[in-house]
């Protein structure tokens, strides 16, 4: 029907699910004693193997470990998947830096310094302490 909405999407982790499947058949292993060796039910281990779902966190380590594989692998794919987003982020994070490196040069051109304390008050933003030298 058109327009009509659903309550939600099933999103298939197809290569997940191929890296899940490959690697139990290399250590010969049914999904049954995958399964019980996580501590997970056979159709919960079905689901990932055909890209239902996807486990996070602990569980997906758990999984690696039951599969005898890095859990960065079996979450990302190879590493040109994973390279990318490392980038991207490599990519934000120089933005980042770079803003806060104007934002720090704006905000040092005035400085005050209580002598008595040793308190350095620049633009009422930053307060910090002079470390003395013994």
């Amino acid at each position: 029907m058109v327009g009509e909405t659903t309550m939600f999407q099933v999103v298939r982790e197809r290569e997940f699910a191929k890296r899940v499947q490959e690697r139990r058949s290399l250590l010969a292993k049914n999904q049954s004693e995958c399964a019980a060796k996580m501590g997970v039910s056979r159709q919960m281990w079905n689901n990932w193997e055909l890209g239902f779902c996807k486990p996070k966190n602990q569980r997906m380590r758990d999984l690696a470990a039951v599969l005898k594989c890095d859990p960065l692998w079996l979450q990302y794919g190879p590493g040109t998947l994973l390279q990318k987003r490392i980038e991207r982020v490599n990519f934000m994070m120089r933005d980042i830096v770079r803003e806060l490196s104007h934002i720090s040069q704006a905000i040092g051109r005035t400085k005050v310094i209580n002598a008595a304390s040793g308190t350095i008050i620049r633009n009422g933003a930053f307060v910090t302490k002079r470390k003395e030298i013994a």
